[in-house]
């Protein structure tokens, strides 16, 4: 079998019918950004407002963020999208998130 190695599991919890595992995937997280801001990408399936899809664009592995800048830039013919590496050192706890 080829690929990456399996994440070690940090924690894991049972939830009804399933389990919940934590992986350590590292120490950051690969963000798909456009002229200096991350984004988020919508796809509209439907007339109908509620007919929409949010697809990824933060994503644990360098290798999946740049696919997806790829498939952005070829898509829009442009090369703006670009990924960013954001470190856990970075991180904010969620009782001081300030929106």
């Amino acid at each position: 079998m080829t690929g990456r190695p399996p994440a070690p599991v940090l924690m894991s919890a049972r939830e009804k019918k399933h389990t919940l595992d934590v992986l350590d995937t590292g120490s950051a997280v690969f963000a798909v950004f456009l002229r200096g801001r991350p984004i988020s990408l919508r796809r509209n399936c439907g007339p109908e407002p509620n007919d929409r899809d949010y697809l990824r664009s933060s994503f644990c592995y360098y290798g999946l963020a740049a696919r997806m800048v790829t498939k952005l830039n070829r898509l829009f013919d442009t090369d703006e999208f670009y990924v960013v590496r954001l470190e856990a050192e970075d991180a904010i706890p969620v009782e001081q998130r300030r929106d």
